[in-house]
């Protein structure tokens, strides 16, 4: 059905870099900038205490409701592709409103209640970075465009908590499992977050200007291809070293992410701050707002505004590196395997398909071949996207 050369081949490789970093990723800022700027605005807009409370509060009860919910929408979607394909937008945007209350209300809570110099900045990036090595969720940091999620897959509704338990375990067990994942491993991620965001404002932001928003958006979108070019490399690299070798230079890649991710977030942000309809701010965020989930929605990549459940690294069995997900690859994947899922069907009723329609079932860019690794509890209950242990290899193009 496509071209398998290893010219094309290379094409998509390039083009997924492109469509996740600077496309994807550039969305997903744009939606999670129009709504807190719309909570700003309209939620005690006078009082940032206040309305950081409410927010953190209405946050954690949106978190805690989406893991409590999972059977009940879990049941709802297999009543058919029109109430799933519903279904599945309402949760998503569920999700995405309780996933930036809760980390506006935390992020306003702190700047209200202790304060925003460098110091505190510092204090909450530093002690978020071995808080999250102890609970083995360094990864939960990451965000797209390092990590993307796709509105084709069921898993959306199944997200894993911190120890990985399910509502079969026993109600009491599982809530407790939620309630530290959201209560505390999400809570980590905002104060690494933020800590880093504060930083780069009180040094990069005093010494650049007006320039430093586009400074940042080229360190991080240049640091993000960097390492999506070099991720197999560097995977290969790291699965040569003992385990006890492995593990610094693995979590220092997953903390090199985030900082490229934090540089291309606050860079989109304040670009979009000074350029989009700065005369009219509610309609400036509310352009931003729907523009980012309904533009993401048509590219079925709408999960990539609130990619939630507890990512844990798998300890020193093997590297975090691989992290991209391929957007344009996962895609034409899909249609060989429903062109190939057709041809069987056409030939189990006596008839031919085209000749060589079922080729190709297997694309992968650049010969990129990738294993998609889960858990052993991981496969059965289907964790998000964000929690598979990816492994790969690339021969020249």
């Amino acid at each position: 059905m496509f071209d398998n050369s290893k010219m094309f081949k290379l094409f998509v490789y390039i083009a997924d870099a492109f469509l996740g970093v600077c496309v994807i990723g550039t969305l997903v800022v744009s939606f999670w900038r129009g709504l807190w700027g719309l909570l700003d605005l309209y939620l005690f807009p006078g009082d940032t205490g206040l309305s950081g409370v409410m927010c953190l509060i209405i946050g954690v009860m949106f978190g805690t409701v989406t893991y409590m919910m999972e059977r009940f929408v879990t049941g709802l979607i297999k009543q058919g592709p029109v109430v799933r394909f519903l279904v599945a937008r309402v949760h998503i945007l569920f999700c995405g409103f309780g996933f930036v209350c809760h980390w506006r209300g935390l992020w306003y809570v702190l700047d209200a209640y202790t304060s925003t110099s460098i110091l505190n900045a510092v204090l909450c990036y530093v002690g978020a970075i071995p808080a999250l090595m102890v609970v083995r969720s360094v990864r939960s940091s990451i965000t797209p465009p390092s990590v993307l999620a796709f509105d084709w897959s069921d898993s959306e509704f199944t997200p894993r908590a911190r120890f990985g338990s399910r509502l079969r375990d026993g109600s009491c067990i599982y809530l407790a499992d939620t309630l530290f994942t959201v209560c505390v491993v999400v809570n980590l991620t905002v104060f690494h977050w933020r800590g880093l965001w504060i930083i780069l404002i009180e040094t990069q932001d005093k010494v650049l200007g007006s320039v430093s928003p586009w400074v940042s958006v080229a360190v991080g979108v240049g640091g993000h291809l960097v390492l999506y070019s070099t991720q197999f490399a560097v995977d290969s690299l790291l699965m040569k070293l003992k385990p006890h070798a492995r593990m610094p230079l693995d979590q220092f890649y997953l903390i090199l992410t985030h900082y490229f991710t934090v540089h291309m977030w606050k860079g989109i942000w304040f670009v979009l701050n000074d350029n989009l309809l700065v005369d009219d701010q509610p309609l400036s965020m509310m352009v931003s707002t729907v523009s980012g989930v309904g533009v993401l929605m048509a590219m079925s990549a709408s999960r990539c505004i609130a990619i939630y459940g507890c990512a844990v690294e798998q300890g020193s069995s093997h590297p975090s590196v691989i992290l991209y997900s391929k957007y344009l690859g996962r895609f034409i994947s899909r249609l060989e395997e429903k062109n190939e899922s057709a041809n069987e069907t056409i030939e189990s009723s006596g008839e031919s398909g085209h000749p060589g329609d079922s080729e190709g079932s297997d694309y992968d860019p650049c010969q990129l071949k990738t294993e998609l690794r889960r858990d052993p509890e991981e496969e059965e209950s289907g964790a998000d996207q964000s929690l598979l242990k990816i492994t790969g290899d690339m021969s020249s193009p």
